[in-house]
């Protein structure tokens, strides 16, 4: 058990989607293993009221160590990586989609475990962004477990489905090695590294790749 006592006001690491994010304390209820802390987060855009959300303490104390890796406000660092991504996609899509297909944001709070959806008649692919604060990071393979869980819950007979996670984290090899394997298993995951320097024009490829391979 913690000895943390999470008062009203503290700011705290909180996981949201695939990420980490910053909150605030502003209330609890409950006791021992059963207590739950209420946190303010922000994580839609500018102007949006924050979302409360209940916790369990251990989770709360699981990733309080996470935040120390990252830069004061590195949330908002987050948020505008997405914001940036979601423009170049509008971009990329532009050169490859015929009218009318669709670039969906969807909402923050719906927490439906993806950031930016691409729908054609036919096939819908996910995009999940993962942004690091700190540039040397290599992604984590247990993310690998968490774009599985995308495939098996959105996975559908009436749509092609293909998940792409876009990340500003190094890829190693062993990860890109995963990646293929998931592949080779039937799993229609793709992954790319990127930042806003890059432009549009990488996306293109990974855009075309996932929809002609979703499955």
């Amino acid at each position: 058990m913690t000895d943390i006592d999470y008062p009203i006001g503290q700011v705290v690491a909180v996981p949201w989607s695939l990420d980490i994010v910053e909150g605030t304390v502003v209330g609890s209820y409950g006791a021992g293993p059963a207590r739950r802390i209420l946190v303010d987060v922000a994580v839609g855009g500018k102007g949006d009221p924050p979302e409360t959300l209940p916790f369990p303490v251990h989770v709360l104390d699981s990733v309080q160590g996470s935040i120390q890796e990252k830069r004061a406000g590195s949330w908002l660092s987050a948020y505008h990586y997405e914001s940036a991504l979601r423009t170049a996609l509008e971009r990329a899509v532009a050169k490859i989609q015929p009218p009318g297909d669709v670039l969906n944001i969807p909402s923050r709070s719906a927490d439906v475990g993806y950031d930016i959806e691409y729908r054609t008649s036919d096939t819908r692919v996910l995009v999940e962004a993962k942004h690091y604060s700190n540039p040397d990071r290599v992604i984590d393979r247990g993310v690998i477990e968490q774009l599985q869980n995308l495939v098996a819950k959105y996975r559908s007979s009436n749509l092609s489905l293909a998940v792409v996670l876009i990340t500003s984290a190094k890829l190693s090899k062993s990860f890109a090695e995963s990646i293929r394997h998931e592949q080779e298993r039937g799993n229609p995951i793709w992954v790319a590294h990127w930042n806003p320097e890059d432009g549009y024009e990488p996306l293109i490829q990974v855009m075309q790749t996932a929809m002609a391979e979703a499955k």
